[in-house]
């Protein structure tokens, strides 16, 4: 059972196997919604990106704060699809197992935004940056967004099987780069919560 500690309030979530399927479809449908909004590739990045980095956290925070200390997520919850959206916050916890208190978006902002950073720094290619970006966004959910049949770019679907570790990354991107910056993220040693005396 995947366990997620909010490093705050220090409440404890847990999901069953058939929660975690039901929170990860939520979010991709909202993510599908975005990126199928997109005129380009640069654009659905970008609102990919946003999803992520902005939409997602209106919609899990506030946490609830009556709460009992220990919540148990399962496939009967009913998710937030809109901010402030009486639903219960869908919390998506980092991809591994035992307690994590890092949430899926967490890692990849963070991963997608040293890619940027990298890959722009090395002068790849502006289509072949945004391509990353929007594999480096959409992989962890790449099979819950399969459903929605998005007509990805040219390319993508490499990328895509690729950041998932099906397939060897193009010969233009560097493999052994996106591996170190992916396993650093997201498999980082559990944040201490600051204590106030």
């Amino acid at each position: 059972m995947l366990e997620w500690q909010d490093i705050f309030t220090r409440r404890k979530y847990y999901f069953t196997e058939e929660g975690l399927k039901r929170v990860r479809k939520h979010v991709a449908d909202l993510l599908a919604q975005r990126i199928k909004a997109g005129s380009s590739l640069e654009d659905m990045a970008d609102k990919a990106a946003r999803s992520w980095a902005k939409e997602y956290y209106e919609l899990v925070f506030p946490l609830r704060l009556d709460a009992p200390e220990v919540e148990k997520i399962d496939g009967s919850i009913n998710f937030r699809s809109r901010k402030q959206d009486p639903g219960f916050p869908p919390i998506l916890p980092a991809l591994g197992s035992g307690i994590t208190e890092t949430l899926l978006a967490d890692a990849v902002v963070i991963r997608t935004a040293l890619l940027n950073l990298l890959l722009r720094q090395r002068k790849v290619e502006k289509e072949l940056l945004n391509a990353v970006r929007l594999a480096s966004l959409v992989s962890p959910l790449a099979e819950e967004l399969e459903e929605h049949l998005l007509s990805w770019p040219k390319g993508m679907e490499l990328l895509l099987s690729a950041f998932q570790g099906k397939a060897p990354f193009p010969r233009d991107v560097d493999g052994d780069l996106v591996r170190a910056v992916s396993e650093a993220v997201f498999f980082l040693p559990r944040p201490r919560a600051c204590r106030m005396s």
